[in-house]
């Protein structure tokens, strides 16, 4: 698990996932429950699988993230 400044990298499932935490980064330690109960009103999420050797990226926009897990 590593920190940036307003974001963070985890994987699951060998799923790499990049969230963006606006005005809610104190609750960046529940991430490890796999959910994002009620963040900021705008949370975006980078869904990034790794594919030929090539980054693949899918952008999720949502207030609610918790749906997505």
């Amino acid at each position: 698990l590593q920190y940036t400044i307003s974001a963070l990298f985890f994987w699951v499932n060998g799923t790499g996932y990049l969230i963006f935490l606006e005005s809610c980064f104190e609750e960046a330690a529940h991430v490890l429950t796999k959910r994002l109960h009620r963040c900021s009103e705008s949370v975006v999420l980078w869904k990034t699988k790794y594919v030929n050797s090539t980054w693949d990226h899918n952008a999720l926009y949502g207030s609610k993230v918790s749906e997505m897990w």
